[in-house]
């Protein structure tokens, strides 16, 4: 004990460079920046345990080789280099651009070299006069020092743990995989298919034209012509279908997602009895870590193929952010290089493509699985553009189909997979049920609907009794012998109001409407609004507080301080710009002390006409214009002069190349103005001077 409290200043300057470096630093970054790995927060732990072993040992075999004066020129060194990389990590950097791989100006921070390669001359200068004058004071101040940092460090670790996504302890990150899509059961089938954008018009018309073909294809089933879709579209459509419920406004679309999934228990039941449970769809529809009832979800999958190695990548990663300016480049590194330590990556994930899962359907056949029942919703393009295939679902040139032959296309498909059915014997015992996830004509609310009760036979039928998509999941409950309401065999034709929710999303801001159905959806002017408007509950007046991560994404962070020209209605993680202008309104509960840094992280542009014209103005002033041929981060400096006494920030974006694909080429595209995806904003104050353009500040 008297040994290591003689030699306290040694050990206390190995533990603060040791800490600094492979605990804080490591496990800083990555809580920061947490969504910016693919690999773990236990894979990072695992790390941080790799490079403490390492430099613990080697600083601590060092100091114990070491005697005398040159014992304590060591601790002194590792003294004032810890507290330097401390500095230098937390409060002495500058933004140097996103590491996408583009070789960074070394050139362009001059000035910025000598006045950090200065500081980090002074504290090693202070460290040496102290040891010189007065070296026992200088032990003392290694010990007290050195605790208060680690203290200081830890406490910070602290906060962020429980400050950001990872406490939830593993990264939310799943997706659906086609594994299993054409596996059908010996003993029961439950089969969904959901035909994208298939409007009941379409059917009665292709119906029309050849009913005898039809009928002959589609014996043993129902087909309800007067059946109401949940919602439109798809972003509404699918979630009503998979839940049963309706979007109720007030929490986010991923809140109801996740809440209403296995809401009425549907799912539980299915395993209880023995199914196997796979959706094949967009994994939006499905609320992460639903591994219990869905079969086909699986985590991103990808395993460190090396730890070592991995530890020596990030170790770099972590010393391009610690070391002085002038070592910087020796440990600059692109992201992407962290994928070489990818091993095991999982199955392909299911993406809807007709075309492919038709050839695989007659390439691999249905296999027959003897252990379990079968659950299977499949989701296919069905009548939704781009129209790329014909009645016999073959990939043709766009001018050479239809809204009606694609739909015919879809329907050959759903009739292979059927004659297969009848091959294997396995027909008579399924259920088969072939909707849209919402229609096309109108305001979308008449989708096909037809269905196959298992063992029952029959002649083609038609039904006008006013079913909804919403009587689907009591419907199968039926199947599973429980009686959860009326079916979609059991409901009376009389009259019966039906709710209809279309998503009117506006200026980025999701907005369900309610509608009413008074009568047969086939007849003109029975929908009508009950002036019930959901959305989710958004403070307009919240405060921005720097450094907030704002997302475009399902649950759209950025929704409260969108003014206009962005849509919501994507389902992925960026947002569409709709129109020539984009505009956001930031206020911060203090005006800056210095400039702001803004942070644009762009997905994707709309290239199909050329490139994007980006204007950027904040309050009025233009701060940045570029042309992007592709997407990318954009950063620029806004000059804090420039905001208002009110603490504002008015953002701008002009996209005078934004484009509307449906005027350009015509029915079946989008009829939104695109120019760019956003996935991220976020806003930081920064020491940067600002390049105004039009301003003389």
């Amino acid at each position: 004990m008297t040994q290591i409290k003689r030699n306290a200043y040694l050990v206390f300057s190995i533990l603060l460079l040791v800490v600094t470096i492979t605990i804080f630093g490591p496990l800083e970054l990555y809580f920061t920046n947490f969504e910016e790995f693919w690999f773990t927060q236990k894979d990072v732990i695992i790390v941080v345990c790799i490079q403490v072993l390492i430099c613990i040992t080697v600083l601590s075999l060092v100091g114990a080789l070491l005697r005398g004066k040159v014992r304590d020129i060591y601790s002194g060194v590792l003294f004032a280099a810890g507290i330097a990389l401390y500095l230098q990590g937390s409060y002495a950097n500058i933004n140097y651009g996103v590491l996408n791989g583009e070789e960074i100006d070394w050139s362009a921070y001059s000035v910025y070299a000598v006045v950090d390669t200065l500081g980090w001359i002074l504290i090693f200068a202070i460290v040496i006069g102290l040891w010189v004058c007065k070296r026992d004071l200088l032990h003392k101040l290694q010990v007290y020092i050195s605790a208060c940092v680690i203290a200081t460090q830890i406490v910070t670790l602290i906060i962020l743990l429980f400050t950001t996504d990872v406490v939830s302890g593993e990264k939310s990150n799943y997706y659906l995989s086609n594994e299993g899509i054409y596996e059908v059961s010996s003993e029961e089938n439950v089969i969904v298919f959901v035909l994208d954008a298939f409007d009941d018009a379409y059917f009665q018309e292709i119906l029309q034209e050849e009913p005898e073909k039809y009928k002959a294809v589609f014996e043993d089933f129902t087909h309800f012509k007067n059946a109401s879709a949940g919602g439109a579209h798809t972003k509404i459509g699918m979630p009503a279908i998979i839940t049963g419920e309706s979007y109720p406004g007030v929490i986010s679309y991923a809140e109801y997602v996740k809440e209403s999934f296995n809401k009425d228990g549907l799912y539980t039941e299915l395993k209880r009895q023995n199914y196997d449970v796979r959706f094949y769809t967009s994994s939006a529809f499905i609320p992460d870590k639903s591994t219990e009832f869905v079969d086909n979800q699986v985590p991103t999958g990808y395993k460190v193929s090396s730890y070592f190695q991995l530890a020596g990548k990030y170790g770099s990663l972590t010393l391009y952010k610690y070391v002085p300016h002038v070592l910087k480049r020796f440990f600059w590194l692109y992201t992407g290089e962290f994928d070489q330590y990818k091993a095991g990556g999982s199955a392909e994930e299911y993406k809807t493509d007709d075309l492919k899962f038709f050839e695989g359907l007659q390439e691999e056949q249905l296999q027959t699985n003897q252990e379990k029942k079968i659950f299977r919703l499949i989701h296919l393009n069905g009548a939704h553009p781009p129209f790329t295939l014909n009645e016999y679902a073959q990939l043709v040139d766009s001018a050479e189909t239809s809204i009606l032959q694609q739909g015919k296309g879809a329907l050959y498909i759903v009739e292979n997979y059927i004659s297969q059915l009848k091959e294997l014997g396995l027909y008579d015992s399924s259920t088969i049920i072939i909707m849209a996830d919402h229609g096309r004509e109108n305001i979308a609310e008449h989708g096909i609907l037809l269905v196959k009760e298992k063992n029952r036979k029959m002649a083609f039928e038609e039904s006008v009794v006013p079913i909804t998509y919403y009587d689907l999941h009591a419907t199968l409950f039926r199947v599973l012998g429980s009686n959860r309401g009326a079916t979609f065999f059991e409901i009376l034709n009389r009259m019966r109001e039906r709710r209809f929710y279309l998503n009117e999303t506006e200026n980025g801001k999701m907005q369900v409407v309610e509608y009413v159905i008074d009568g047969d959806i086939n007849d003109d002017n029975v929908m009508r609004k009950t002036g019930v408007v959901l959305e989710p509950t958004v403070d307009d007046s919240m405060c921005y507080q720097y450094g907030t991560q704002l997302t475009f994404g399902m649950d759209n962070t950025a929704l409260p301080y969108i003014v206009g020209g962005v849509s919501s209605i994507d389902m992925k993680d960026f947002s569409w710009t709709d129109g020539k202008e984009s505009k956001f309104e930031f206020l911060f509960e203090d005006k800056p002390k210095r400039n702001l840094l803004v942070t644009l992280d762009i997905k994707h542009i709309y290239d199909k006409v050329g490139t994007q014209n980006v204007t950027i103005y904040a309050n009025d002033v233009k701060i940045y214009t570029e042309i992007l041929s592709k997407g990318k981060q954009i950063q620029f400096v806004v000059p804090n002069l420039i905001l208002s006494e009110e603490k504002k920030l008015i953002l701008q974006i002009d996209l005078p190349d934004a484009v509307c694909p449906y005027e350009v080429f015509g029915e079946g595209n989008d009829k939104r103005t695109l120019g760019l995806a956003i996935s991220g904003l976020q806003i930081d104050e920064t020491s940067e001077e600002a390049e105004v353009q039009d301003m003389d500040l």
